[in-house]
């Protein structure tokens, strides 16, 4: 059977797939695989299997995929993969990842048979055991932290992440392939590189996306369960005009023609976001990645005001966040679509990383937004554990 470009591959084609970007990060081979939203599956890597560190976006030369951490450090710096070997669709992909590494195909050992039963096993012990406790000691302390200084009216929004490390072998290939078809709505992606390691999600939020002059952004805050049919809050509500009002003061030195649309209620997994949609014209002189630079962090994934709240959250919050909360996406300068690193986890052999966040505000509660934490870590979590269908 044909697929058609924007299809995934399913059964055999899907397993096979799988095993081969399994064996890539086995062999620790730099690529990036992704699928926008109504997109084809792509593939990117450089033929010496390696990747680039740019020091800022600006000095990114594509076209290629483009990794980015909430804060750029020796320790986790910005990472450029160049599209030297490149695939779209679902059999040109597998053409390409089969010559990469011939054997991956038929390989059933390794990473990518966890795809199975072990998979099965590890979705129960995950989701059951370790996002079903009470908020742990450390996040009672850094929410107090946090509150104490939203209530004393330093910031007008924080956010407070976490992350959890949990042992369990689960294949990339798999989970990335998962989240493909299970949310069409979001941009799934799956990256391996050195100096980041082996991520992988499947995020709502655009943080910049377009080309030549014209390009979109979006303000999405406010969380809730998906379905949840009570009206929103107050306080989530609140949350999201702030996120708004920020963009559109950021986005003023660089655009002109600015519209906006929202905010609406859009669902990403097993919750649902309030969201109000962006489009402008790009200004003379102005840049892309001056603009995706100027939007970086925002509310929804930082505070207000943003450079206080980013140094308040990188002295206090206890959590490294590393490439959660950053962005990712295709890229090339004059045309490109980054996405904030959301609903993700970082994936090592007998582990996983799982990281999520909440917006706080002086009326938020402990036990909401760590619910809110449990509920978006499950998003990631139903795609990384499972079985591929066919």
């Amino acid at each position: 059977m044909t697929l058609s470009p924007t299809q995934i591959p399913a059964g055999p084609e899907a397993r096979a797939a799988a095993a081969c970007l399994d064996r890539l990060v086995q062999e620790g081979r730099a690529f990036a695989c992704w699928r926008e939203p109504g997109g084809p599956l792509r593939f990117a890597c450089q033929r010496d299997g390696a990747c680039q560190t740019p020091a800022s976006l600006r000095e990114a030369r594509g076209p290629g995929f483009v990794l980015a951490p909430f804060a750029c450090s020796d320790r986790e710096p910005l990472v450029f993969i160049q599209e030297e070997i490149s695939a779209e669709g679902p059999g040109p992909l597998l053409d390409a990842l089969q010559t990469l590494e011939p054997q991956a195909a038929s390989s059933q050992t390794g990473a990518g048979a966890c795809s199975g039963a072990a998979s099965d096993a590890a979705s129960g012990m995950l989701s059951e055991a370790w996002l079903n406790q009470p908020p742990s000691p450390d996040y009672r302390q850094a929410f107090a932290r946090f509150h104490e200084r939203l209530r004393e009216g330093a910031f007008h929004k924080l956010v407070l992440a976490r992350s959890q490390r949990v042992p369990a072998r689960l294949s990339p290939g798999t989970a990335f392939l998962r989240a493909c078809a299970l949310y069409p709505e979001a941009m799934a992606s799956l990256s391996c590189t050195g100096p980041s390691g082996v991520w992988f999600g499947a995020t709502p939020e655009i943080l910049l996306a377009g080309a030549g002059g014209r390009w979109r952004t979006m303000a999405l805050a406010g969380t809730k369960k998906a379905d949840d049919p009570a009206p929103w809050d107050e306080k989530n509500i609140e949350e999201q005009g702030i996120v708004a009002r920020y963009i559109q003061e950021r986005l003023a030195p660089f655009c002109r023609d600015l519209a906006a649309e929202g905010p609406r209620s859009s669902q990403a997994g097993a919750v649902q976001h309030l969201r109000t949609d962006f489009a402008f014209t790009l200004a003379a002189g102005a840049s892309p990645a001056e603009v995706a630079e100027a939007l970086h962090p925002t509310p929804a994934v930082c505070g207000v005001p943003k450079e206080e709240a980013s140094r308040f959250i990188q002295a206090s919050e206890g959590c490294r966040r590393r490439y959660y909360a950053g962005f990712l996406g295709p890229w090339s300068g004059s045309r490109g679509a980054l996405y904030v690193n959301l609903r993700c986890m970082e994936l090592a052999q007998d582990s996983v990383a799982l990281y999520a966040g909440g917006g706080l505000l002086a009326s938020s509660s402990l036990e909401k937004e760590w619910q809110e934490t449990c509920q978006k870590m499950k998003t990631a979590l139903s795609a990384a554990c499972g079985r591929l269908e066919g």
